[in-house]
């Protein structure tokens, strides 16, 4: 829990720095740039709470039957 409030304090004091850096016609930019920023650290927990494995359902079986390659080669 420390380590996730010192990033979000670390990334609200880098917009903070952000914006008093860059010049007035940027501004607007900035408080864009910063706030899906801001809050994708806010909401990363919760992304690592649902990480879910999408693939999992999937299984790839490529169990080869001699049998019936010998008698397709014997057909042909």
């Amino acid at each position: 829990m420390r380590q996730y409030l010192i990033t979000v304090i670390s990334a609200a004091v880098l917009s903070a720095v952000a914006q008093a850096v860059s010049p007035a016609k940027w501004i607007k930019y900035i408080n864009i740039i910063t706030g899906i920023m801001i809050i994708s650290v806010i909401a990363s927990p919760v992304f690592e709470l649902s990480k879910v494995d999408l693939f999992s359902d999937f299984s790839y079986s490529y169990d080869i039957d001699i049998n019936a390659q010998k008698k397709a080669v014997i057909a042909e």
